[in-house]
């Protein structure tokens, strides 16, 4: 298992029996993946990161401002969140501005569109989708090769058991294609929650509160 510990500005590896112990070091680690050939992405202040099998570190996207033209115009780029398409295509949230983005393994863009997205919200699927939790647009979205489509939509109460409206800041999917969601509370909701999202669309409360 890897963890972006961001405090400490380390990515931490846990084998089975639980030892604990530090991969690499880099600025603040928001969110990882693993492309096909098992080497780890990361999502920091300096923006995308790959490491290699041999520890070597090398920068695949670079953060900062006008780092790419988003719908015309000149856009930064500070990653929140990223995820590895079977092809090893990456689709990174950037959390200031906020859109998204897919890029090759080498970091070519290859599409972005306006989004309002939280960080770790990006997940992918069992047959390879990928998955945006979409804090501002109160909805579970899939990111198809034209942008952002909904899944779920939440309004107010639409949720039984959760107080007012549900917004995603958190999503990962099950091996049966189950997309679970967090919200901590904030900004829309006044309970913190976990739901799950079944194929059929239809939305359960697994914990409030």
């Amino acid at each position: 298992m890897y963890v972006a510990d961001s405090q400490n500005s380390r990515v931490r590896a846990i084998g089975p029996t639980g030892t604990i112990s530090t991969l690499s070091s880099v600025a603040s680690p928001q969110s990882l993946a693993l492309d096909p050939d098992g080497r780890l992405l990361v999502a920091d202040n300096d923006g995308v990161q790959r490491i290699n099998p041999d520890g070597s570190i090398e920068t695949v996207l670079a953060a900062g401002p006008g780092r790419y033209v988003i719908e015309g115009v000149s856009n930064a780029f500070f990653p929140s969140a990223v995820a590895v398409e079977a092809n090893g295509d990456l689709v990174v949230a950037s959390f200031s501005p906020k859109y998204v983005a897919r890029f090759t393994p080498n970091g070519t863009l290859l599409g972005a569109w306006d989004d309002y997205v939280s960080p770790g919200g990006i997940a992918l699927g069992p047959d390879g989708t990928v998955y945006l939790a979409s804090y501002g647009f109160f909805a579970v979205e899939r990111v198809g090769s034209t942008g952002p489509t909904a899944v779920t939509t939440f309004t107010r109460n639409s949720v039984r058991g959760v107080s007012h409206t549900f917004r995603p800041e958190g999503v990962a999917v099950g091996n049966d294609g189950t997309i679970y969601a967090t919200t901590g509370g904030v900004g829309g909701t006044n309970d913190r929650a976990l739901v799950a999202i079944a194929a059929d669309g239809s939305v359960q409360a697994l914990a409030v509160n």
